[in-house]
C-alpha cells in the first residue's frame, strides 16, 4: 500500500468533507451516500474508507469543521469596536456561515429523534458551538463591554437558543436582514447592551 504524506492526507480530507456537506445539502443527509460523495469529489468509493469508517464518521467530521467555521467568525467579530459593531459584525458572520446548512441541521434534528448516533453528532457539535458561544461572552465580559452581573452561563444558553430560532425562521422563508435586526435586538436586551 502506498504511504500517504500527512499534507497530502490533510487536504484530501478536506476536500472529502466539503463534499459530504454539498451532497448534504443538495441530496439531504438521510440519503446521502458514501458513493456519492467519492462522484462529487471525483475518486472512488474505496478511495473515502482510507479517510473515514464510515457515514457518521464522515458527517461528524463536516459539523466539527461547522464548528470550526462558526469559532473563527466569532473570533473575528469581536476584536474591536462598540456592541453595536461588534454584535453585527457577529451576527453577519453567524449567518454566512450557519444559512446555507440550516436545511441539513433541520433533518438532523429530525433523525436524531429515531437515531442517537446522529443525536450524539448534534449533542458534540451544539456543544462545541455552546463552548465557543460562552468564551465569547466572557471575552465581552472582561473588556467592560457588557455587565460583569450578567449569568454566563444562562446568557450563552439564551444565545444559543435565540440563534437557532432565527435561524429557524431563514430556513422557514423569513426575511434574512429582519432577522439579523431582529437577532441583535434580542441580543443586546438579553445582554443589557444600551440599558441604563
Amino acid at each position: 500500500m502506498p504511504k500517504i504524506f500527512p499534507k497530502y492526507k490533510e487536504e484530501a480530507k478536506k476536500k472529502i468533507v466539503q463534499a459530504a456537506m454539498t451532497v448534504a445539502i443538495r441530496n439531504g443527509y438521510q440519503t446521502m451516500t458514501m458513493e456519492d460523495v467519492a462522484k462529487e469529489v471525483g475518486v472512488t468509493k474505496g478511495a473515502l474508507y482510507v479517510y473515514f469508517q464510515n457515514k457518521e464518521e464522515l458527517f461528524n467530521e463536516v459539523l466539527i469543521g461547522i464548528s470550526k467555521m462558526i469559532r473563527e467568525a466569532m473570533e473575528f467579530s469581536h476584536t474591536e469596536g462598540d456592541p453595536d459593531t461588534v454584535l453585527c459584525r457577529l451576527v453577519d458572520q453567524l449567518f454566512r456561515m450557519v444559512s446555507p446548512n440550516i436545511p441539513v441541521f433541520a433533518e438532523l434534528v429530525s433523525i436524531s429523534s429515531r437515531d442517537p448516533a446522529v443525536r450524539k453528532m448534534i449533542e458534540e457539535m451544539l456543544g462545541r458551538n455552546t463552548a465557543i458561544i460562552e468564551n465569547e461572552i466572557r471575552a465581552l465580559r472582561e473588556s467592560g463591554l457588557i455587565s460583569r452581573d450578567i449569568d454566563l452561563h444562562a446568557a450563552t444558553l439564551e444565545v444559543v437558543s435565540i440563534s437557532i430560532g432565527m435561524g429557524a425562521r431563514i430556513f422557514l422563508g423569513a426575511d434574512r436582514e429582519e432577522t439579523k435586526k431582529l437577532w441583535i435586538i434580542s441580543v443586546k436586551k438579553l445582554l443589557m447592551i444600551g440599558q441604563e
